[in-house]
């Protein structure tokens, strides 16, 4: 065969190949089925041969990466107190699908090593082969395949960007379920929606691959980092009220997202005992049960109160005037990050450094105003 058409013959068959890797199955389907494993899904160590099994299998050439990920919220996304109470009072198996998806084959009702949630196995491992958004820099130790998804928003909204299901359906998964119009996460399209869109991926802010951070995923329980990112800011607009502004810097969605009952509460206290209390949040109502439906949610947006997605100078605020004593010198603000329901925190036996764990707190004096001070 002249070279010529050797060359063409691979140049089409690279062709090919490229054509079919882009039509790969989706990584996830939303929850709605589980992640099956066979045997042949487990890539095998490149020192030892055998497969791997578990997320520690790959703690010796990625000990970053694994220290980072062991401490993350993917890593206890099945174990941590809040979810396993949540999932007892509404115990969906869609629900684990996200939280746990791994499955083995004729073991689809059980989590495969739920222990380690979101594991490297969940994201990186699919018929022997270990999924990545760009190939490696260093040599070769598995057979990749470039998931261009792995590097935008599109890895993330499988598991953070959903409707609410069915009335009818919200227990069941797979050919059983179905999702209604009405969205239940939304940090995706508020990522979109926000300055950062096109200049910081997700993975810029979450994933920090190739640093010290790689894989460490912090969110809405890393506290350190919102005391970093969340401001708050308090003056007298008038004799009998004051101004409290919230401003959030370096975070790429609305805030609170997430699970629809988080909410960013603000606890004012004066030294009289005087107390206000504001509340950020998605609020939902349960749709009456005369105006339920079989194919509708059983809840529904009925107010969005959060702080907006931040736009192009990357900051985001929300203002509100509260009545305080005239007489009052100072206020003390305490900023709480609020991850259950109203109802069920009633009931919760969780301790309130778990389900209510303090942010920051800040003291603000208060001059003294005339009463005609505002008048021109």
């Amino acid at each position: 065969m002249p070279r010529f058409f050797f060359t063409l013959l691979l140049f089409a068959a690279a062709a090919f190949a490229a054509t079919c890797e882009k039509k790969t199955a989706p990584l996830f389907s939303k929850g709605v089925y589980p992640l099956v494993f066979t045997e042949q899904d487990f890539p095998l160590h490149p020192k030892t041969g055998t497969p791997m099994q578990t997320s520690a299998d790959c703690r010796d050439c990625h000990k970053t990466v694994y220290d980072n990920w062991s401490k993350s919220r993917h890593r206890v996304a099945l174990t941590n107190e809040l979810y396993r109470e949540s999932h007892e009072r509404e115990p969906s198996p869609w629900c684990v699908n996200c939280h746990a998806p791994l499955r083995l084959t004729g073991a689809e009702q059980k989590p495969y090593r739920g222990d380690e949630g979101i594991s490297c196995l969940v994201c990186h491992a699919r018929a022997g082969k270990i999924l990545t958004g760009a190939p490696p820099t260093k040599a070769e130790a598995h057979t990749y395949v470039i998931r261009p998804e792995f590097k935008d928003e599109r890895m993330c909204e499988n598991c953070h960007e959903f409707n609410f299901p069915t009335a009818a359906t919200a227990m069941h998964e797979g050919e059983k379920f179905r999702y209604t119009a009405q969205p239940m996460q939304s940090t995706v399209e508020e990522y979109r929606a926000s300055g950062y869109f096109g200049r910081v991926t997700c993975q810029g802010c979450h994933l920090f691959s190739g640093t010290v951070d790689s894989h460490s995923f912090p969110g809405g329980h890393a506290l350190e980092r919102l005391k970093r990112d969340l401001r708050i800011e308090i003056a007298r607009s008038d004799p009998n009220h004051i101004t409290v502004r919230l401003f959030a810097q370096g975070i790429g969605h609305a805030f609170p997202t997430g699970d629809l009952f988080r909410t960013l509460r603000v606890r004012l206290l004066g030294a009289d005992g005087h107390a206000a209390e504001i509340e950020l949040r998605h609020h939902f109502e349960l749709v009456p049960a005369a105006e339920r439906d079989a194919n509708a949610p059983l809840k529904r947006r009925v107010k969005e109160e959060t702080l907006p997605p931040p736009r192009l100078d990357y900051v985001s605020m929300r203002e509100y005037t509260v009545p305080w004593p005239a007489a009052a010198r100072s206020v003390s603000a305490e900023l709480y990050m609020d991850y259950l329901d109203p109802l069920n925190t009633m009931t919760t036996h969780l301790s309130p450094r778990i389900t209510r764990p303090l942010i920051l707190r800040q003291k603000f004096h208060l001059p003294p105003q005339r009463a005609d001070a505002t008048k021109g």
